[in-house]
């Protein structure tokens, strides 16, 4: 009785501590999954009290693979400041944009994209048909390095992202996510428009161009205006200016 009292007593220990092993392994490996770089995050700003607009720019700071931005308006200049600075500093940058909010229906829009476009950051624009509104209607920021989106409502516009106070805001939601299955198919739908050459159906007969064009192309379309002529005029008036800034006020009257 007493061996058999001592065989059970080890088997019960064994069994115990077998236990307690599994819930140690289970434990761990919850951790890890949930500390780990793969785990999942996701989030929703609501402007109407958070701050969206730092959110997004932080993101935009943090990137050193690539970053791509889709959008229907573009009127915040923290942001157009930090695309700009993204390109500068080497690391690749895509935007899409829509002709009609560009050249039709916000001014400030118009001027963040010329300001992208003077620095040489790569455009594409949905451009036609103009007769029909098939619009980019995108809030998109895809960050490849960091493997996330930023997608939502709102427009990349100062109002939009931030309140203004507890009851002055826009009523809209950003949400980050890096989730593979969102994250992977906003990239291959970003990718099919980036590369995208579908005429548009009356195209057949010389009336209208393809759905997207590259921003030279558009502007020439759209104003008339060769956007690379213009863009050295720019330059070469700048060098100019500074210039006869450098030059004392004697020589430049004499």
């Amino acid at each position: 009785m007493v061996g058999k009292s001592v065989i059970n007593m080890e088997k019960l220990r064994l069994g115990s501590r077998l236990r307690v092993g599994a819930l140690m392994g289970v434990l761990t490996a919850t951790f890890l999954s949930a500390s780990g770089p793969q785990a999942l995050q996701e989030q929703i700003y609501f402007p109407s009290h958070d701050n969206a607009e730092a959110a997004i720019l932080a993101k935009i700071q943090a990137e050193t693979v690539r970053l791509d931005i889709a959008l229907w308006l573009l009127g915040d200049g923290y942001l157009t400041n930090a695309i700009i600075a993204k390109w500068q500093s080497g690391v690749p940058v895509r935007v899409i944009g829509d002709r009609d909010s560009i050249f039709e229906s916000d001014p400030n829009t118009r001027i963040s994209f010329e300001r992208l476009a003077s620095a040489g950051v790569p455009i594409r624009l949905r451009y036609n048909p103009t007769w029909f509104p098939e619009i980019v209607h995108w809030k998109y920021g895809g960050f490849t390095g960091q493997g996330g989106a930023f997608i939502g409502s709102g427009n990349w516009t100062t109002f939009e992202l931030t309140p203004v106070n507890d009851t002055n805001f826009k009523d809209e939601t950003e949400m980050y996510t890096n989730d593979p299955a969102i994250v992977n198919a906003l990239r291959t739908k970003f990718d099919q428009m980036w590369a995208d050459t579908t005429s548009e159906p009356r195209e057949m007969f010389g009336l209208q161009p393809p759905y997207f064009l590259d921003w030279p192309d558009a502007y020439k379309r759209e104003t008339g205006i060769d956007w690379t002529s213009l863009l050295v005029a720019a330059v070469g008036a700048a060098i100019l200016i500074l210039l006869l800034n450098a030059l004392p006020p004697t020589e430049i009257y004499e």
